[in-house]
């Protein structure tokens, strides 16, 4: 797929004449006309292999529909769109899992349409609500994560999910030697992480892999799930360690105005609901737990040190050094985590 196709779902007179020929198909409910399209990309400019964008949909009877468009130069969304489609027509249907509903799969650009899911991410509730309903929320989360996890996927083809071993942590402080050689002094002993491939081979789930609280959207008692970019076959801890890690991530990530102590309860309602509910002993999971918080903090690493090497000519100084900044300081908490080990 080249570059610059995937931005055609960013252009109005493409994405208005896809709408309208669409429209039956993408919102059967909704009686009246389409009236205008308004655009919004998500992802920043100097991201040019890939564009997240926000369609909100105006009707001539005042309905309002908000979609979601996901396109990417180098990964097909194909997989993404069958699994969603699977997850949401088999399940949601049948009321055992929601996740935002899938739309349509543009094969020309590689472009998914997903509708959004009504509510307010995790994110928000934990940032604003009170501890009760903080608290029910994370029971809600863990309820989700098991019947996703309690899926039969072995008759389905799911692919598997999106995996960085050991070869690409290593590849990637490589470049960050090369070329933010100011975190020379931050980096962990590649010796001290070459587990990491060893703790994929273990039993397979139908997994999220992606699974931060902002990826969970609550309305009300019900919990969405949404972006299975990375979704596939792994380890079942590797979505508890994203949503338990990221309680702690650092403050230039996430400047939760709690108390450690308060992070800590939190992590452990959800955790003890997870382990209940799949009958799991919670001290051997919270054992088992650790290496996989190491994965999860050297995954953000990878991520945010490769979009800073590849775009450091087009970031501005600023979010160049935000990125930077970040980088550092997700160091420091896998120093932290290999102490635990």
């Amino acid at each position: 797929m080249g570059k610059g196709k995937i931005f055609q779902a960013l252009d109005k007179i493409f994405i208005q004449e896809l709408f309208k020929r669409k429209k039956k198909l993408f919102f059967p409910s909704v009686k009246g006309k389409i009236s205008e399209i308004k655009i919004k990309r998500v992802s920043p400019d100097w991201a040019k292999e890939s564009c997240l964008v926000r369609y909100e949909i105006l009707f001539d009877n005042d309905t309002k529909k908000i979609v979601r468009g996901t396109a990417k130069a180098k990964k097909s969304e194909k997989s993404v769109w069958q699994i969603m489609k699977y997850l949401y027509y088999q399940d949601f249907n049948s009321g055992n899992l929601q996740i935002a509903k899938p739309l349509d799969y543009i094969a020309d650009i590689n472009l998914l349409l997903y509708e959004e899911s009504p509510g307010v991410t995790l994110t928000e509730i934990i940032e604003k609500e009170t501890k009760t309903i903080i608290e029910k929320n994370l029971k809600n989360t863990a309820r989700w994560l098991v019947k996703l996890h309690n899926l039969d996927f072995i008759k389905k083809g799911f692919p598997k999910a999106t995996f960085i071993g050991f070869d690409g942590y290593k590849n990637i402080f490589h470049k960050i030697k090369k070329y933010i050689p100011e975190l020379r002094g931050n980096l962990t002993p590649l010796n001290k992480i070459k587990f990491i491939n060893q703790i994929w081979k273990n039993k397979k789930n139908f997994i999220h892999n992606d699974f931060y609280p902002g990826n969970s959207i609550s309305n009300k008692k019900i919990i969405f799930g949404i972006d299975l970019d990375r979704a596939g076959i792994g380890p079942f801890l590797m979505d508890i360690a994203a949503f338990y890690g990221a309680l702690e991530f650092p403050k230039e990530f996430w400047d939760l105005k709690i108390s450690i102590k308060q992070i800590r309860h939190f992590q452990d309602i959800f955790l003890r609901e997870y382990c209940k509910l799949r009958k799991l002993n919670y001290l051997q999971i919270k054992k088992d737990l650790k290496k996989f918080l190491v994965k999860i903090f050297l995954d953000q690493i990878h991520n945010y040190a490769a979009g800073t090497i590849k775009y450091r000519n087009l970031m501005d100084k600023k979010t160049k050094d935000s990125y930077i900044l970040k980088i550092k300081t997700l160091l420091l908490k896998i120093k932290q985590h290999l102490k635990n080990l």
